[in-house]
């Protein structure tokens, strides 16, 4: 890695991603419910999801930590090799089934919120199921093709797919950053209808409102940091 901050930086964050994602999805499935919660049940996939982005990193600071300040030793055997390979596949993975998962939170909290009305309108448990196998087969298949040649994991140390030989490459890239731009619009204009349904009395609140207010700008939190 380079410097030793970063160095201290990514091996806090392995521990509060393993630990911290550990312990929700341990609550969740720890939790006995007649009604079954489909805010649970999404924020399960959200933390297996980030779990696997918390091994990602576990797997790289421990290369870095093994091969630290002789890198150029192991660089060929590592990034040509199985834990590449596995650390690329995770990373793909866990950030593409996070994404997919948090705009289908979002879109769940947006029916919820601006159809409050409506229950016709809300998520099923069932059909978030179907949602969510959908959303891991494209994860699955998203982090599969640079296995199968089309960009690769090998071409930067950190395992990444980077690689733009040819045409597939480009639109595999193109495809990534496109579809994680769509998901970033749908999270921010469904969080902005959120706000705006709150009503101009809560935007501009006092006293009792404040509460909502809170509500507001921790949405617009969630949507800066998606």
């Amino acid at each position: 890695m380079g410097y030793r901050w970063l160095r201290i930086a990514v091996w806090i964050v392995v521990a509060l991603a393993v630990v911290g994602n550990v312990a929700v999805l341990v609550v969740i499935l720890s939790i006995r419910s007649e009604v079954a919660s489909v805010s649970r049940f999404l924020m399960g996939h959200l933390a297996f999801a980030d779990l696997c982005l918390g091994l990602y990193l576990l797997l790289i600071a421990s290369i870095d930590a093994h091969s630290m300040g002789e890198y150029f030793n192991f660089a060929y055997d590592w990034q040509y090799g199985a834990g590449c390979k596995v650390a690329g596949f995770l990373t793909v993975f866990a950030s593409h089934l996070s994404v997919f998962t948090l705009t289908v939170i979002t879109i769940e909290r947006w029916m919820a919120i601006t159809h409050a009305l409506h229950l016709n309108y809300r998520i099923k448990l069932k059909q978030a199921g179907y949602v969510m196998t959908a959303g891991w087969f494209y994860s699955i298949i998203m982090s599969s093709l640079p296995l199968s040649g089309i960009s690769n994991y090998s071409s930067t140390s950190i395992c990444l797919p980077m690689e733009d030989r040819d045409t597939y490459d480009t639109i595999y890239l193109v495809t990534i950053m496109g579809l994680n731009g769509v998901a970033f619009f749908i999270i921010a204009l469904c969080y902005a209808q959120i706000y705006m349904s709150l009503g101009k009395e809560t935007r501009q609140a006092h006293g009792a409102s404040m509460g909502e207010m809170s509500v507001a700008k921790k949405m617009a939190l969630l949507v800066s940091c998606s």
